[in-house]
């Protein structure tokens, strides 16, 4: 079994702008995730995907994602570049994130649990409210229970299923 050596596609768009002969506005053509193009990016949605699988999915450090890409595909890609990568890749699911927080505090119930937590050499806490459809996680420094007040909002009126910490006393 071999895995087979596909080529690297470089796509260039080269867009013609046009002006109007009756009202004179320039008319510009927008390309869209469907035509290859993610915003202002030089690389395109399946090479953004490899990068954001590689690093969250996988847990892989940037340099060896750089290194892998580098091997397999011959594209150099800069360190700073992968990480532009992984925040637009964030930027996109933030509507979905927010969606999920949102339904979480207006459902009848939800369990609250934080657990110690390393993130990029940082000690911290990681916070989960979940109900049996939806998970919600969010990393912070601190465990007072205002994080937990903040991420489930003082409106929550639904059954707050948790241990016995102090920091959900304020519900």
């Amino acid at each position: 079994i071999e895995i087979p050596q596909a080529p690297i596609e470089i796509i260039d768009h080269v867009l013609i702008a046009r002006r109007c002969g009756v009202c004179g506005k320039i008319h510009t053509p927008r390309l869209s995730a469907a035509d290859g193009v993610i915003g202002k990016m030089r690389v395109g949605p399946k090479l953004m995907s490899l990068i954001a699988t590689l690093a969250i999915a996988k847990r892989m450090p940037l340099r060896s994602i750089q290194r892998l890409l580098e091997s397999l595909y011959g594209v150099h890609i800069s360190l700073g570049e992968i990480t532009e990568i992984l925040h637009k890749v964030a930027g996109f699911g933030k509507a979905t994130v927010q969606d999920i927080l949102r339904k979480i505090r207006g459902s009848p119930h939800a369990h609250g649990d934080e657990t110690g937590w390393r993130e990029d050499g940082i000690n911290g806490y990681l916070w989960s409210f979940s109900t049996p459809k939806l998970r919600y996680f969010h990393f912070e420094r601190s465990r007072a229970g205002a994080v937990a007040q903040k991420l489930l909002g003082i409106c929550f009126g639904g059954v707050l299923v948790c241990d016995f910490y102090a920091g959900y006393n304020w519900y």
